[in-house]
């Protein structure tokens, strides 16, 4: 089972975005998403969580700081991602990654 969910892409040939959010099931297991893209070519991803506020911890969507891992390379964690703020309170939490091969 999957604790991420609201998935949507954009295919672009100099980036693709993708876009999701945590199950609104509650409990901490929404802190953890493990989900594998295929990047077939694209050179850049941007990855956009939405509703971090409903995670633990997600008030604060600065310290979030998931670990990826290309094909090829270690295990890495992200960089303080990027905020988007919203009148309504609503955030998005953006990190763009370069896909290493």
């Amino acid at each position: 089972m999957s604790n991420v969910c609201d998935i949507s892409t954009d295919e672009k040939k100099e980036i693709s975005v993708l876009t999701f959010a945590p199950s609104p099931k509650g409990g901490p297991e929404c802190l953890w998403f493990y989900f594998k893209v295929k990047t077939y070519g694209i050179k850049r991803l941007k990855l956009i969580l939405k509703y971090s506020n409903n995670m633990l911890g997600g008030g604060k969507p600065e310290n979030i700081r998931p670990v990826i891992k290309f094909k090829s390379c270690e295990w890495e964690r992200l960089s303080e991602p990027e905020i988007v703020n919203f009148e309504d309170g609503r955030k998005l939490v953006i990190w763009t990654l370069n896909i290493k091969k």
